[in-house]
């Protein structure tokens, strides 16, 4: 009888952990696949016609955060927040600008919290959770003159709940570089590589092959982008702050720019610029390092600055605007450290003399974003844009660098489950051998 009992009293609890581990299972999955937000919504503000300049696309939540913004001109929309795995609860800042009429502007900012059901496949995103009437909360403002950056007061905002679809991100079944864009504007394309040679370089097969870059992909070693005029992107590498760069307003319409991201065999922090002309600001390394753009015939070491290239007819030419960069030949390796205001080019035989050159006429090609207000923050910087205040967006970058990285969690307690039955099964199997043992 209590060996009856005692197998009895095995095989219950085996089965009750069993059954406790595949309920854990659906937890674990959400918890480590990223996702995309899909709007089922078609208006979402009291502002008539406030998304028809800058219609709500599908946003991407990766890796716990989602980050998107898109721009027309000075009207713009952003959202930024955090997924808590625990409570599948993304909580963040909703800010924008709509711009009804020449030199004049609507702005707005609301806090928001959207519920995701990865049961039902859809989240439902309310405004102004827990709503105290403070006016850092929710308001709108009137912009009376852009040029002059004047601004009426806060006034209390309504915005409409948004209803979104939960889709799985697309994979490309490459590698993943585990960079992302976390911002797109213009006429932005990307080619995928079909696969890599022996050496770790990218193949592709179709050369013209190209789509619209979107910010829900993932982004494989190798990848080429291209930019048409006035186009931009902020891509987010693992190891670096947001990285933007941008196309100048005066490119013929034939003129291209296109850049490979990193290869894995080379460290993963090294871009190539194939051709034509790059606006380049990152104002942070958020590990120790550089990143490096190759040329045709040199190539740039950056630890953070802002600076334009340029690859046209086999001449390698770089310009400084901010910081300092090293400029290394491809030919002999000779470095030269180029400072604002700087610029250097390079040839088949080497580099050329550093000279000096107007940096306000050449800051004015690339700053047709932000040429319309007085003061306003680029991209790499963290900007309310309803109050006017711009921190340097390095105390985001240093709270993404000593964040606890969030994806390993969720394997971490699926392996524990395992070993735990594991063990389990060896006593279960251990007392059923010892019983057996006894009756003979």
């Amino acid at each position: 009888m209590n060996d009856k009992l005692l197998n009895s009293t095995l095989a219950a609890i085996f089965a009750m952990i069993s059954f406790l581990f595949i309920l854990s299972l659906p937890s674990v999955v959400q918890a480590t696949n990223d996702f995309l937000l899909v709007p089922t919504t078609t208006k979402s503000a009291s502002s008539p016609g406030y998304y028809g300049k800058i219609p709500l696309e599908p946003m991407p939540v990766i890796k716990g955060k989602l980050n998107f913004e898109k721009r027309s001109g000075y009207s713009y929309i952003e959202f930024i927040g955090d997924f808590d795995e625990k409570t599948n609860l993304i909580t963040g800042e909703f800010s924008g600008a709509d711009e009804y009429d020449n030199n004049r502007a609507y702005l707005y900012y609301c806090q928001f919290q959207a519920k995701v059901d990865f049961e039902k496949k859809t989240a439902h995103l309310v405004y102004y959770p827990g709503y105290t009437g403070k006016d850092d909360q929710c308001y709108a403002m009137i912009v009376f003159d852009i040029a002059k950056n004047s601004r009426g007061p806060r006034d209390p905002w309504w915005p409409d709940d948004l209803q979104f679809a939960v889709e799985p991100l697309e994979r490309t079944g490459l590698e993943d570089s585990g960079a992302r864009f976390s911002a797109i504007y213009g006429e932005v394309y990307i080619l995928l590589p079909t696969g890599y040679d022996a050496n770790g370089e990218p193949i592709f097969e179709d050369e013209e092959g190209w789509n619209f870059a979107k910010l829900d992909m993932e982004l494989p070693y190798g990848a080429k982008i291209k930019l048409k005029e006035r186009s931009g992107i902020t891509v987010s590498f693992p190891d670096f702050a947001p990285y933007e760069m941008k196309t100048p307003d005066n490119m013929d319409a034939d003129d291209e720019t296109i850049i490979m991201l990193p290869l894995k065999p080379k460290g993963g922090n090294v871009l190539k610029l194939m051709g034509g002309q790059l606006y380049n600001n990152i104002k942070k390394i958020i590990k120790d390092g550089s990143m490096e753009i190759e040329m045709g015939q040199a190539a740039a070491g950056i630890k953070g600055t802002t600076f334009v290239l340029e690859e046209r007819n086999n001449l390698s030419t770089l310009k400084v605007f901010e910081g300092e960069v090293e400029f290394r030949s491809r030919v002999d390796n000779k470095i030269e450290l180029v400072k604002a205001g700087e610029m250097i080019t390079a040839d088949s035989s080497g580099l050329g003399n550093k000279t000096t050159f107007d940096l306000a006429s050449e800051e004015s090609k690339w700053n047709y974003l932000s040429q319309k207000t007085t003061g306003e923050a680029t991209s790499e910087e963290s900007k309310d844009q309803t109050t006017g205040e711009v921190t340097s967006g390095e105390s985001q970058q240093d709270d993404e660098k000593d964040a606890t990285p969030r994806e390993g969690q969720p394997f971490i307690g699926y392996i524990g489950w395992l070993v735990g039955l594991g063990v389990l099964g060896l006593i279960f199997a251990g007392a059923t051998l010892l019983l057996q043992r006894k009756k003979k």
